[in-house]
């Protein structure tokens, strides 16, 4: 087989000067990039020594890890497992040499005596002295799991090839790299022990830290002799001046191979190497750096055209090697015959649509650990599609079941085959599903030549390309647990080492999502990458592409599913949102999503109800599948536990069915579950796969068993199920007993709101609240109006309501309640549940509802008032103490009064996003046009006529403009909310002129303007506004 080895030297990391380093260290990064394009992936790593600069320098390994070693894993492809690491001179610790002097002296007085050298090492006198001089660098390996059992040397075995570390920096001195040149000794035995632990007593390579002749004379007379009997390399560094050679002798052959430093001294050859083997033939590249154009480039400085051939018949056997088809000839056998195969076979998604042209590319997370943020801890970057197509490296893509993980390795086929020439190395893409396999190597191999397309061909088929194995290969529904799945990668690996692999790997769904870096023992290195749900931008994508009837509107389809499906639980996935958007492609009609009746259709897809599923004694049907799991979250919500343990599940079904009379097999019912990703097992603990489901069946629970029931309305745990009530009043909407007993709960609690926080939440005092004050405040107040005009693209929206830095956060889901919860919190979690009881409600009359409103709304406004006050404060003063509570903003106070402006005068239409959410509803359209309110409460009245385009929505705001003409408080507050709701919701034509006038009249009287003065104002905005949008019109149409 051909193997590759990059070869690395004289690091010399240190946190001190770290710009610098870091500096040439990426210029070297980037270079390697490139050199691997031409060259393919190496197979092993040669470190020679001196990855630090000092190891007493505190933790300075572990920031080598982290800024280096983990970055070139990644860029290289190459594992752990597959470095060869030796110490140098400078991973020695110097205070332990000051500390171990005597054992030096005695060393340097006997170097030239080999009896006396060989002696120490047989009794091991000098291992606890080697040990404790490199005691930092052997931690280093012991933490990347390459521990030496012998301080002496390290056998490492990368596929067939044997490689010997050696350690003979322990005999070095404090006085530096000169005074030790011939002085260095290695003790004869330590190099006869390895050999002897070598398959068939010969290694491929001795990697060590010094050239042999700086040993002393007579150790070297020792030791180079046997050095050139049991090896075919040496790989060292040290000197930093690159000078390749062949020795030949009768009986041997060793080809010496330095490489340059990646330490930034201009007086330093600086570089590394790469090495190729096929058989008996090699080759050499050297890169150098050049510090004059800061650049890595051809190593004319070591070897012509950078390339050392030991012998003439290397140069020979690699120019016949060299490639048989261009660049050109690969691009068209991917976009010819690659592309029909996926494009014909596998183009395919849902109802029928095209993968290839529906497909959205989602957002991932990489923990990034070289960028740590502040205290420490690491930094989370976002990477999309151009991620993946700009770089060649291994990844490994954390999907959950239904995330979408085949659309996206199917698109990554299509992508590398029809746009070949946009990514940053063309390779054949092999889709292979894992799923059930072993990992036998001609099961292996037989699914590697089935996925590939064309794999008869004769320039491009598998025989022909063994050599340089131009493949991507894209590796579904591996199972990170399975040993089955981990030896079929292995096996894989072995086969095409020079292939690059996109493997997608099962992730836990219930235990989704930290900042932290997921770990796989896989067979090279690579980067490691987590889904992120989508967020609005990746939302609209799909809903623009999905095949909807033109008469819905899109921009509250986006809104609903972005926001609704967040906060009740709905997983913001591509397969799901597609599973929603069908439904309404079906009714070809848009109704506010009912949590009850969408997830009761996806368990009843998922339990397959009207299905008879005889897997027991007798029939285990739907009816009886959705009272089992209602019965196992009831026991989840009294215990108030997120998991229990497989056994303990077991044995809760088997007492209900023994309670019952009745026999069944509860392993079954729990795998089951499991299969119908219901249940989830991660670590023999069995949770519920998704939270929402979940709260579906507590809502199920809570209609069949009052005590249940009752045990969720208790005062003290009640405000914690605003989901399970929402449902449990989406299916009984005719349970007026529920409304009635969360407003007896919610006005006791409100009872204590105004006795802790008085006049904050005082309706005469919140009234009278005034924004901060703000300089140029025309400028303010214009730019407010010109976001809010109908010709800004949904894009432009999108980037304003949700900007590209604030990406959702991953699947995180909770299902333990809280073990306790403060006053406020607790009110404000009940008035959502007082919203949502009374949204649902079917039975109540007109007086009823509009009491209910009108109380609901007011409770809404005081959390208003208190916020909106709560926050000035704490922007204006960096903390506030406000009754019992005392809040801290941590950083001081904010000194831009227009940023304190705008973040309070946004607190109302924050809160009027969760009112429309909770408790507006086009059912309630009659009772919310005619209930009288005051202040924030008439504030989310309006606003939620606004968000829900209720008839006469621009009267409302003209009135309300009207009646708060003298607050601009008020006024601006309604202001912030037009343009959130037009941002998020669009803004039809017809509503364009007369939201222009309430627009340039809200803001001549923010500003206070008055008569004359105020009406050229209001002319002035309508006419710029107007100038505005005909000037973006124009600009689009150029475009």
């Amino acid at each position: 087989m051909s193997y590759s080895i990059l070869h690395i030297s004289d690091l010399h990391y240190s946190k001190k000067n770290a710009e610098q380093r870091n500096f040439l260290v990426n210029k070297f990064f980037g270079d390697l990039r490139s050199t691997i394009d031409s060259q393919g992936k190496p197979n092993a790593i040669v470190f020679s020594g001196d990855i630090v600069n000092d190891p007493d320098e505190e933790d300075v390994y572990l920031y080598a890890i982290d800024n280096f070693l983990e970055k070139l894993f990644e860029i290289s492809g190459v594992s752990a497992s597959s470095l060869v690491l030796c110490p140098g001179n400078h991973d020695i610790s110097r205070s332990a040499l000051k500390a171990h002097q005597p054992v030096f002296d005695a060393l340097r007085k006997n170097m030239g005596d080999s009896n006396v050298i060989e002696k120490y090492y047989q009794d091991k006198a000098l291992t606890g002295y080697a040990q404790d001089l490199g005691k930092r660098f052997f931690e280093l390996c012991e933490y990347l799991d390459l521990k030496w059992d012998n301080p002496f040397f390290r056998i490492s075995k990368v596929g067939e090839l044997q490689f010997v570390a050696t350690n003979s920096a322990f005999s070095c001195s404090l006085e530096g790299s000169l005074q030790d040149r011939g002085k260095l000794i290695y003790p004869l035995g330590a190099l006869e022990d390895a050999v002897s632990k070598l398959d068939g007593g010969r290694s491929f390579a001795l990697v060590n830290h010094f050239p042999l002749t700086d040993f002393e004379e007579g150790n070297f007379r020792l030791v180079e002799p046997r050095v050139r009997s049991t090896t075919r390399f040496v790989f060292f560094g040290h000197v930093h001046n690159a000078n390749p050679m062949a020795q030949r002798s009768a009986d041997s052959e060793v080809v010496y191979l330095q490489s340059g430093a990646l330490f930034a001294r201009s007086d330093y050859f600086k570089g590394y190497s790469y090495t190729s083997i096929d058989g008996d033939h090699s080759f050499s590249l050297y890169r150098s750096y050049y510090d004059q154009r800061a650049v890595f480039d051809v190593a004319t400085n070591v070897a012509k055209e950078g390339i050392f051939y030991p012998r003439p018949a290397d140069k020979a056997f690699w120019f016949q090697q060299s490639k048989k088809y261009t660049a050109e000839d690969l691009y068209k056998h991917l976009e010819g015959l690659v592309k029909d195969h996926y494009f014909s076979n596998l183009n395919l998604a849902m109802l029928g649509m095209e993968l290839h042209q529906s497909y959205v590319f989602p957002t991932f997370g990489e923990v990034d650990l070289s960028k740590s943020a502040d205290g420490g801890q690491p930094s989370e970057q976002h990477r999309g599609e151009g991620d993946v197509k700009d770089v060649d490296d291994h990844f490994c893509c954390h999907f959950t079941d239904e995330t979408g993980a085949t659309s996206f390795l199917l698109y990554l086929a299509m992508e590398y085959s029809a746009s070949c020439r946009k990514v940053r190395t063309p390779r054949i893409p092999i889709y292979v599903d894992i799923r059930g396999t072993k990992g036998y190597p001609a099961i292996v191999l037989s699914m590697l030549k089935a996925g590939m397309p064309q794999v008869e061909h004769p320039v491009f088929g598998w025989s022909a390309r063994s050599g340089d194995q131009p493949y991507i290969i894209l590796v579904d529904n591996f199972d990170p647990a399975a040993a089955d799945h981990r030896r079929w990668l292995a096996e894989a690996y072995r086969l095409v080492p020079k292939a690059r692999f996109v493997i997608c790997a099962k992730a836990p769904f219930a235990m989704h999502g930290s900042k932290v870096k997921a770990k796989i023992d896989l067979p090279f290195g690579h980067r490691s990458w987590v889904l992120y749900p989508f967020d609005r931008s990746e939302v609209r994508a799909l809903v623009r592409k999905f095949p909807l009837p033109e008469n819905l509107d899109r921009d509250v389809i986006v809104e609903e599913i972005r926001f609704k499906f967040k906060t009740i639980g709905i997983p913001l996935t591509g397969p799901i949102i597609c599973m929603y958007l069908t439904v309404l492609r079906e009714k070809r009609k848009y109704a506010p999503i009912n949590a009850a009746a969408v997830i009761e259709n996806f368990v009843e897809q998922s339990l397959g109800k009207g299905l008879s599923t005889i897997v027991y004694q007798d029939d285990f049907d739907y009816t009886e599948q959705l009272t089992i799991l209602c019965y196992c979250a009831e026991a989840y919500v009294i215990r108030n536990i997120e998991c229990a343990e497989y056994s303990e599940l077991y044995a809760l079904i088997q007492e209900y069915y023994r309670h019952r009379g009745m026999k069944r097999d509860a392993q079954a019912i729990v795998n089951h579950f499991i299969d119908k990703t219901i249940f989830e097992n991660y670590g023999n603990n069995i949770y519920f796969r998704y939270r929402v489901v979940f709260s579906y069946l507590i809502a199920r629970r809570m209609g069949e068993e009052p005590q249940f029931k009752s045990f969720i309305l208790h005062e003290d745990r009640v405000h914690d199920f605003i989901s399970e009530l929402d449902m449990y009043t989406g299916i009984h909407r005719g349970d007026v007993a529920t409304v009635e007993a969360i407003e007896k709960l919610h006005d006791s609690l409100t009872g204590d709101i105004e006795g802790e926080f008085g006049r904050y939440v005082d309706r005469r005092s919140v009234s009278k609240i005034k924004l901060p004050k703000a300089s140029k405040m025309e400028e303010f107040v214009e730019a407010m109006q010109d976001s809010i005009d109908e010709q800004h693209s949904p894009e432009q929206r999108d980037a304003e309501v949700e900007p590209s830095i604030e990406k959702p956060s991953q699947f995180v889901q909770r299902f333990k309640r809280p073990d306790e919860q403060d006053l406020l919190i607790r009110w404000a979690k009940l008035t959502a549940c007082y919203s949502v009881t009374l949204k649902n409600s079917d039975r109540l009359n007109v007086v009823q509802k509009r009491a209910h409103l009108t109380k609901i709304l007011n409770r809404w406004g005081m959390l208003t008032g208190l916020c909106f006050k709560v926050v000035s404060l704490l922007l204006e003063n960096g903390k506030v103490k406000i009754g019992g509570f005392e809040m801290n903003f941590g950083a001081g106070k904010i000194k831009d009064p227009k940023m304190v402006r705008l973040i309070v005068a946004n607190v109302p239409q924050i809160v009027s996003q969760y009112t429309r959410m909770y408790v507006a509803s086009g059912k309630l359209e009659e009772i919310y046009r005619t209930v009288e309110l005051d202040d924030f409460p008439e504030f989310l009245r309006v606003a939620g006529m606004t968000d829900l385009r209720m008839n006469e929505f621009i009267g409302e705001i003209s009135r309300y403009h009207k009646r708060y003409r003298s607050n601009p408080t008020m006024l601006e507050s309604l202001m912030w909310k037009m343009r959130d709701s037009f941002l998020r919701f669009g803004l039809d034509k017809v509503f364009v002129q007369p939201m222009r006038q309430q627009i340039a009249e809200f803001g001549a009287d923010i500003l206070g303007k008055k008569g004359a003065d105020r009406d050229r104002h209001v002319a002035d905005t309508i006419q710029r506004l107007g100038e505005q949008r005909l000037t973006m019109k124009l600009r689009r149409n150029e475009e």
